[in-house]
């Protein structure tokens, strides 16, 4: 990688992050205010909301959205093919939007009664009506992520999750309690789909008499995207899914407020992802091999050396955080949050950042293949530990998923893209975490909890800084802060 596709690699990145530390603390404060408004068990039966929203926009997406990053980012050069699969993809996207919805819309009182909620029968029939809408919004944001527009990816981003949480909690607070939650969220999703239709228009081809082969060649690569996202997503929601069946609606609100607090760990992983995936599509269509394994290492240590400090952090410090942020009546979410920590940190450090790395260069099916595992292993563990463990069984069972799957994940990229993970590297760095980890604890019997995490943490750093990095990445990170200096002077003045 060049200088100067590293420094615009790194200001890509750094506009995902903005989007990211924009839209997560939103999101989170939403949670909190959520959580303290609406009490543990309707906080579950939102969740249960959410998690259906979430399966079925995987099944009305079809892949399409990951389809449009990967070929805006190929044909970027190429108006007219840009165009025509932008068209084509939006289109698609309208037309399964509207199908998810009826269904949705139709299965609502089933599915209340399968998980013995009465409630969720009339929120789900409100909630259909967003499906179109999400559909258009993703697939374009995807064309800006795809074309690396970062700037506007992040206005967008940003607009949709302040309009959310401008409509939920005023909603919520005027006494609407839960379907005022999921109307502020139909609402907000309506009017940026809106917003991000009108700013890729010119990006739409009024001549259809490509729209068969377009949509031929977007179903046939959205198939393998659908089986991989399928897996993904039902492993993300399955844990929510089988708590609501084997337990009750509050054990899941307790449960999702492990989830909520751990995901914070999902935002940088996911950031750089949004850049790695059409970047690591540029060096592949253009068989810049060399590019690509430099970009892969990179990406991968920068966000460990992120990731494990932040994950210290949370466990050092779990039933203070939940207290002050939720209320005392969240507790019980303590000991699943610490082990979900353990595998948000070991998957997001590995595979978090480079995830998409199979269907950027053309490999879906490994994708699907890793997916699937990780699903299949969670819900078979789920099934057995939940009943007997209840939500700490739930996170035991996610835990191992992920770190099942990251071993997986390491063995398909070293055959897949020849690119051997630096396991000597993550040897020293889990010591480093697990030594800090002890220090802590031991140094807690003493009472001196709240001036030892800090200090631990910044030991670490210390120590990551001296022995991890290499002079060249200390020589990027200087060049970067100096770009980024360079950049707000001159606009200063």
């Amino acid at each position: 990688m060049t200088t100067k596709q590293a420094r615009q690699f790194a200001i890509d990145v750094s506009w995902a992050f903005a989007s990211s530390f924009i839209t997560i603390p939103l999101s989170f404060i939403l949670r909190i205010f959520l959580a303290r408004w609406l009490g543990p068990s309707d906080l579950g039966l939102y969740q249960m909301v959410i998690t259906i929203y979430s399966i079925t926009m995987m099944a009305a997406a079809f892949g399409i959205p990951t389809a449009i990053i990967k070929f805006s980012a190929e044909y970027r050069d190429d108006r007219n093919q840009l165009n025509q699969f932008m068209t084509t993809g939006v289109l698609l996207s309208i037309l399964l939007g509207v199908v998810a919805g009826i269904v949705v819309y139709i299965l609502s009182s089933t599915l209340s009664t399968i998980f013995n909620m009465p409630e969720l029968s009339s929120l789900l029939k409100l909630l259909a009506l967003i499906f179109p809408f999400t559909c258009i919004f993703q697939t374009s944001i995807a064309l800006v992520n795809g074309l690396r527009w970062m700037r506007r990816y992040a206005f967008l981003i940003f607009l949709q999750s302040i309009t959310m949480i401008t409509f939920t909690t005023a909603f919520v607070a005027m006494g609407f309690a839960l379907k005022g939650a999921v109307s502020g969220l139909v609402i907000s999703m309506a009017f940026t789909s809106i917003v991000s239709l009108a700013a890729s228009l010119r990006f739409y081809h009024v001549d259809f008499t490509f729209l068969r082969e377009k949509a031929l060649i977007l179903l046939g690569y959205g198939r393998y995207l659908f089986g991989s996202d399928a897996m993904n997503i039902i492993a993300a929601n399955s844990d929510i899914l089988l708590i609501g069946f084997f337990l009750n609606r509050s054990a899941v609100g307790f449960y999702s407020i492990a989830i909520s607090i751990s995901m914070i760990l999902a935002f940088i992983p996911t950031a750089i992802q949004k850049i790695t995936y059409p970047a690591a599509s540029e060096f592949s269509g253009k068989d810049e091999v060399h590019q690509l394994t430099i970009m892969l290492d990179k990406s991968m240590k920068y966000t460990a050396l992120v990731l494990v400090p932040m994950g210290l952090f949370i466990v050092f410090y779990t039933e203070e955080i939940i207290g002050f942020l939720f209320g005392e009546s969240y507790l019980a979410s303590s000991l699943p949050l610490i082990i979900m920590i353990a595998g948000r940190v070991i998957r997001g450090s590995i595979s978090g950042s480079i995830g998409s790395i199979f269907t950027s260069i053309g490999r879906p099916e490994a994708s699907f293949f890793l997916d699937a595992f990780s699903a299949i292993s969670g819900i078979l563990l789920m099934v057995l530990l939940i009943p007997s463990l209840g939500i700490n069984g739930a996170a035991l069972s996610n835990m191992t998923a992920m770190i099942l799957g990251t071993v997986i994940f390491i063995v398909l990229i070293s055959h897949l893209v020849l690119f051997r993970i630096d396991m000597k590297w993550y040897l020293g760095l889990s010591v480093l975490a697990l030594l800090c980890t002890t220090i802590f604890f031991l140094l807690n019997m003493l009472t001196l909890k709240y001036f030892t995490g800090p200090l631990i943490i910044c030991v670490f750093f210390l120590v990551a800084w001296r022995y991890f990095l290499t002079r060249n990445d200390i020589i990027f990170f200087t060049s970067y802060l100096l770009t980024v200096k360079e950049r707000f002077t001159r606009k200063k003045t």
